[in-house]
């Protein structure tokens, strides 16, 4: 349940980072639409909400919402620092002198 938790986290952060116009061209080399950015912020929303559930369903009311807060947390800090530490699309400088 728990990693069924922390995976529907990750999925939710990422489509939530998608929806944004920067990170879709990073990502995908060109901006969303107006309708696939309004689907990926719906699954985004729908992932993390059913990741709380998850999370609550497997660890009670307490320590599931406490959980979750915690799964929040290092989800974000994957997509944050996959995006990070990405390579570009460029290609690479050559330094002629």
């Amino acid at each position: 349940m728990i990693l069924l938790s922390a995976l529907l986290n990750l999925g939710g952060f990422f489509a939530l980072c998608l929806a944004m116009d920067r990170h879709h061209l990073t990502l995908q080399g060109r901006k969303p639409t107006s309708g696939r950015r309004w689907r990926l912020r719906g699954f985004g929303a729908l992932a993390l909400t059913a990741s709380a559930a998850t999370a609550i369903r497997g660890w009670g009311l307490t320590n599931g919402i406490i959980g979750w807060i915690g799964l929040l947390t290092l989800g974000a800090a994957i997509v944050l620092l996959g995006l990070t530490y990405r390579p570009t699309r460029a290609p690479p400088r050559r330094f002629d002198l």
